[in-house]
């Protein structure tokens, strides 16, 4: 990701090359970057502020030597998190979704979840309405909130 301190660098450059302040980074995943996400947000915690999880695969399809990326990613250090659950989701993904979010609630974090009871997987472009937006409008508050400067 970085170089050793934790800091984002792309590729040999400074974020600020980029316009990007690396103290102000969030990660919002949906899919199957579930894991990956809250992977690089758990082990990058001093230059991520935040995770946002959209109807994520929080536990790869393979072996152990994938279980790294499970929910055991999960620490008490971690920062805010939202998650949004599709409820006519793969029961699969949600039982995944939920084993995470049972995680960082005993971890203590601050977590604040989504359930868009009738919305399928990818309800943010499958299904327009009031819910969906409301969802995606909560998110970008949680996202502004967490990403805003501290003096």
């Amino acid at each position: 990701m970085g170089p050793a301190g934790g800091g984002f660098r792309p590729r040999g450059r400074a974020a600020t090359e980029y316009g990007v302040d690396p103290s102000r980074l969030a990660v919002w995943v949906a899919s199957a970057g579930g894991f990956l996400g809250a992977r690089a947000a758990f082990d990058h915690r001093s230059s991520v502020r935040c995770l946002a999880v959209y109807y994520g695969l929080m536990e790869p399809l393979g072996g152990p030597e994938l279980e790294k990326f499970s929910v055991k990613a999960v620490n008490q250090d971690g920062g805010p998190v939202l998650v949004a659950r599709a409820g006519l989701d793969r029961p699969q993904l949600n039982e995944a979704l939920d084993r995470f979010t049972d995680a960082a609630l005993k971890a203590g974090l601050e977590l604040e979840v989504h359930n868009h009871a009738r919305g399928h997987h990818a309800f943010d472009v499958l299904d327009p309405g009031p819910r969906s937006s409301e969802i995606i409008a909560r998110t970008i508050e949680f996202l502004k909130t967490n990403l805003a400067c501290v003096p």
